[in-house]
């Protein structure tokens, strides 16, 4: 009997310390694959962040070996042109009408269009110009060769946008590279973090990319465009009188003329006369009043002496 007993407790103790090591089997596997979950996702992340570093360092090498001088050298000339001059002119409304109809022609346009009046009939005005660059001097030969056109001043200016042009389309050029890496990069992501990190550096790329364009479609109408300032003056002119006119018309209109300056001057002097009444009489008694002393003491003088 007592050997049963101890070998039902021998049972039992066998059996209880194999479930302990069970349980603590079961919680290092548990233990282990998390530490594995969490070792894979680092992973993932690290590679990731290695291949974004080796692509952004690839892409900085491609844009500094890029942009050499033979490539400026042989690169077609960006340059901006901007123009200003002082024009006087004749007949300022007709100057106007002929300057839109030849900036029409060259397939430019006007910005701004300022006309104000100097008086009744004189006018100045500013005008900003955009035309071709390749028209810009059959312009000034358009104002040089009018009749009614004189150039008091004009200053030219150009500024050369090769280098900053090349150096974007450079740059243009390797995140156009990189975007097509990271959209790989995305359709092989096998995790959701992953997609949404490439993702997010997919769409600062892209960004970049339309700044970039943004800025080269600025300089190419800057420079495929030259701007004009004219800065306009009506010259103050005599009126011609009509040649038709006949010997006994023209004498008529001295007459008229003639007539009209008597008729002014009358009218000044009397406005005079009338408007200082007060200070005539003032004048005409102290005058008078003067004249009566000295011919009474003339008079007593000559008395006097007989």
């Amino acid at each position: 009997m007592k050997k049963q007993l101890v070998f039902i407790s021998l049972i039992f103790i066998s059996l209880f310390i194999l479930g302990c090591s069970q349980d603590q089997t079961n919680d290092s596997t548990d233990m282990s694959s998390d530490s594995s979950a969490s070792e894979q996702d680092f992973e993932s992340e690290l590679v990731h962040e290695v291949e974004i570093a080796n692509i952004d360092e690839s892409v900085e090498e491609s844009e500094e070996n890029n942009l050499d001088l033979d490539e400026l050298e042989g690169a077609n000339r960006k340059i901006i042109y901007n123009a200003y001059l002082d024009l006087e002119v004749k007949h300022y409304l007709e100057v106007i009408d002929e300057l839109e109809q030849t900036v029409s022609d060259m397939n430019g346009y006007i910005v701004t269009n300022q006309t104000s009046r100097l008086d009744d009939e004189l006018h100045e005005g500013h005008l900003v110009l955009r035309i071709p660059q390749e028209s810009l001097n059959s312009l000034f030969d358009f104002l040089e060769a009018s009749e009614q056109v004189t150039i008091k001043h004009r200053n030219v200016t150009g500024e050369d946008v090769t280098e900053e042009y090349i150096d974007l389309e450079t740059r243009l050029e390797s995140r156009e590279q990189l975007e097509a890496r990271l959209t790989t990069f995305m359709e092989e992501a096998e995790t959701t973090e992953d997609l949404l990190n490439i993702s997010r550096d997919l769409t600062n790329v892209q960004y970049e990319i339309e700044q970039i364009k943004g800025q080269m479609d600025y300089l190419d109408n800057r420079s495929d465009l030259a701007t004009v300032e004219l800065s306009i003056i009506e010259q103050q002119t005599e009126l011609a009188h009509d040649q038709s006119l006949n010997v006994g018309e023209r004498i008529k209109e001295q007459w008229l003329n003639s007539y009209n300056s008597l008729l002014v001057g009358a009218t000044n002097l009397f406005v005079i006369v009338v408007g200082n009444i007060p200070i005539l009489v003032v004048v005409l008694v102290l005058g008078g009043c003067i004249f009566w002393v000295f011919r009474k003491r003339k008079i007593k003088k000559e008395t006097s002496k007989e």
